[in-house]
């Protein structure tokens, strides 16, 4: 089984407190134990970095720290997914097939780290966001369970 991780899911495993950090810790540590093959986008390390370190915790999260976490618990064990300027455009052409705006952009380039790979599942706490973007691929859009 091929699974994206949407930064939703990744940022809930860091955080203690985080509604989501209980499920999206067992998801990750399931996917390890099963040797799913799992991937995660370039862009969504540099979201789970700008999450990590701007979530309103005491005492807050540090850019040592977040790059730690990382490094340490997504690069060591899930596959990157780097898009080219074709991917980038790809993503933008969806959204404005789509007539989706701002922010829609960000998942559209996860979405499309995904197609690239041809994975099977995109695992997010987003689900809505990324439900709308599904065209006729044949990627399904799960919550970690």
């Amino acid at each position: 089984m091929s699974i994206l991780l949407d930064t939703s899911v990744l940022v809930a495993s860091f955080i203690e407190n985080h509604v989501h950090h209980g499920p999206s810790l067992k998801f990750l540590e399931r996917m390890r134990d099963k040797k799913e093959e799992g991937y995660v986008s370039c862009h969504g390390l540099a979201e789970c970095y700008a999450a990590l370190t701007a979530y309103p915790i005491k005492p807050s999260i540090s850019p040592a720290l977040a790059v730690d976490l990382i490094q340490k618990n997504i690069k060591a064990h899930f596959k990157t997914v780097a898009l080219s300027s074709t991917d980038y455009l790809k993503a933008i052409w969806k959204v404005k097939r789509l007539n989706l705006r701002s922010g829609a952009i960000y998942d559209a380039l996860i979405f499309q780290a995904g197609l690239k790979k041809k994975v099977q599942k995109l695992a997010t706490w987003n689900f809505e966001h990324f439900k709308r973007l599904i065209e006729n691929e044949k990627m399904e859009i799960v919550r970690p369970a």
